[in-house]
């Protein structure tokens, strides 16, 4: 059951690769028992699709009873405005269309760059260093990308506006991460296309050392199976871009590095099958990797062409990898399909 609501305004968020998505205020309505105010439109493509402007009646419904998102204009406005984005707002540069996203053109752009630092330490599990701690850190200038991580004193941080007691936790969790899988380091770095378990899967499959994967081409990439030339070719485009930084990170911290043995897939009834998953679950994401992977099948990180299956609370999602997926002939399940397959 939907709600109904007034799309009051539109803000733009700036993603880890330059994406600027847009965010819908509405006047609060409660759906499903959740008061909602802010809801995602995704992006350009969405919004020519919904042909929503700012002050037009909308419907909102919670997909798969989690996310809210808007799927109708009830009403278009009395005084409607369109909803546009001309300059990035995180550095004021100009934005490029590129597909259905908007992107800024800033290849140094602060919003981009604070959005990978926070990426990382969600990615590698650095307790009690959240977005508040880390904006004064970047305001203060003490911060400006991934390895000021790990240069940080407790005087530096106090001067920053962070307490000493704080400040001495922080740095405990860091010390904690100098220790790093190859695959958690570059899976943690906004690697376009490529998370932890895709470059997992790629140590797995032979690439063990900095060196290897620093001469690693996109055939080599193509060799390991479950990658398309698009997708082959823009993570080895993107390694290349960030290869300083990953440098200068395995000059500062202890990556394990080395030969390990190549994984050998138990058989079972996902044997052959792969499976992507997607927004809200019932299960911890780690655990359903497992489930896959214990059945035999593997565990991918991305839609495309050799997908079998898209698992989404939503089967109407109008999300992007949603999309993608219908028009790859990709089949969306739910989670509860998915564990009838395994026999759960």
């Amino acid at each position: 059951m939907g709600g109904f609501s007034k799309l009051l305004d539109v803000s733009w968020d700036v993603g880890t690769r330059g994406t600027i998505n847009p965010v819908a205020s509405i006047e609060p309505v409660e759906v499903g028992g959740v008061t909602i105010s802010n809801v995602t439109l995704h992006n350009m493509d969405e919004i020519e699709r919904l042909s929503i402007q700012i002050g037009d009646d909308i419907e909102v419904v919670r997909a798969g009873d989690v996310i809210p998102k808007i799927v109708r204009v009830v009403k278009q406005g009395s005084t409607r405005k369109k909803i546009t984005c001309s300059s990035c707002p995180a550095c004021s540069s100009s934005v490029k269309q590129d597909g259905p996203f908007l992107r800024c053109t800033n290849d140094d752009c602060e919003g981009v760059l604070n959005k990978r630092i926070m990426k990382y330490i969600k990615k590698r599990e650095i307790m009690f260093l959240g977005d508040s701690a880390l904006d004064k850190l970047i305001e203060a200038g003490v911060v400006t990308s991934v390895k000021d991580l790990y240069f940080l004193t407790v005087d530096s941080m106090t001067k920053a506006g962070l307490g000493e007691e704080m400040s001495k936790k922080i740095l405990e969790e860091i010390k904690k991460s100098m220790t790093v899988s190859l695959a958690d380091l570059i899976g943690s770095l906004s690697i376009d296309l490529l998370g932890r378990s895709q470059a997992k899967n790629i140590v797995e499959g032979g690439f063990t050392t900095l060196a290897s994967w620093r001469n690693m081409q996109e055939t080599d990439l193509l060799k390991l199976g479950g990658f398309q030339d698009t997708k082959a070719g823009r993570i080895h485009k993107s390694l290349k871009s960030n290869w300083k930084i990953i440098e200068e990170l395995a000059s500062i911290l202890d990556v394990q590095e080395g030969q390990v043995a190549q994984k050998v897939r138990p058989k079972g009834s996902l044997s052959g099958l792969s499976f992507c998953f997607t927004g809200a679950a019932e299960k911890p994401r780690k655990e359903l990797q497992q489930l896959v992977e214990s059945n035999g099948g593997v565990f991918a990180d991305s839609v495309d062409s050799t997908l079998n299956y898209l698992v989404i609370a939503d089967l109407n999602s109008t999300s992007s990898k949603a999309v993608k997926a219908r028009k790859l002939n990709i089949k969306l399940i739910t989670e509860s399909q998915f564990l009838k397959m395994i026999g759960q």
